[in-house]
């Protein structure tokens, strides 16, 4: 079985990860990456640059840089690899009738969240280690996953040394965004209302009474009673 799917899966993780132009033409061919996936990794380079020595007193003053740039190397590709692959990618492997007109049954989507696994282990920033008892579906992929993880190491460093995106490119991009994708404002708040007004009694219930914004999400169906 692993035979007729593992090209499938290779394809998967290669169109993931390859470092490529970005598919929308209104962006930089050079940059190769979608502007904002570089502005927030970036950030997260930034933010996972600190002095992480400072946690532990097991380390002398000679140990204490390599340590830091190690943990911050390790932070960092958590960071990414919780917002990309594993908040994005996962969610639309194991659900593909999120974007596609298709239905799946229970061997389906048994199949699809072992997909799913493969690459969750492959974005650990150590490659998993797999031993007999390990569960079988690690046990299956586990000549790929050094591989996979790889990939995913050198797809981060390969954004990481690409020109930044500065603040103006980003509100150059996504006003080009939406001027691409038109959004009918009115039509959305609609929407939004009547999820609030369904909901109203469960939101209620989940938020904190003296927060300032259940006053404010109370008064928007005031004239509803």
């Amino acid at each position: 079985m692993k035979e007729l799917t593992q090209n499938y899966v290779h394809r998967l993780f290669i169109a993931i990860f390859e470092r490529r132009p970005d598919r929308p033409d209104t962006l930089n061919k050079s940059d190769a990456v979608c502007k904002p996936i570089k502005f927030l990794f970036d950030y997260f380079d930034r933010q996972a640059e600190k002095p992480w020595s400072e946690l532990t007193n097991n380390l002398n003053q000679a140990d204490r840089d390599e340590y830091d740039r190690l943990e911050s190397q390790k932070v960092a590709h958590i960071w990414k690899s919780n917002c990309l692959p594993l908040r994005f990618w996962v969610n639309i492997i194991k659900n593909p009738e999120f974007v596609l007109d298709v239905e799946k049954d229970t061997v389906v989507d048994a199949n699809l969240s072992v997909v799913a696994q493969v690459l969750m282990e492959s974005c650990s920033f150590d490659p998993p280690c797999i031993g007999e008892y390990s569960p079988s579906s690690k046990q299956l992929f586990a000549h790929e996953f050094k591989t996979y993880n790889r990939w995913v190491h050198e797809y981060y460093g390969y954004l990481s040394q690409l020109r930044p995106v500065t603040g103006a490119d980003m509100n150059q991009y996504l006003e080009e965004f939406s001027q691409r994708y038109k959004i009918d404002r009115t039509d959305a708040l609609s929407n939004l209302y009547q999820y609030g007004l369904q909901s109203r009694q469960m939101i209620s219930g989940e938020m904190n009474k003296r927060c300032s914004m259940y006053s404010r999400f109370q008064s928007l169906f005031q004239t509803d009673k």
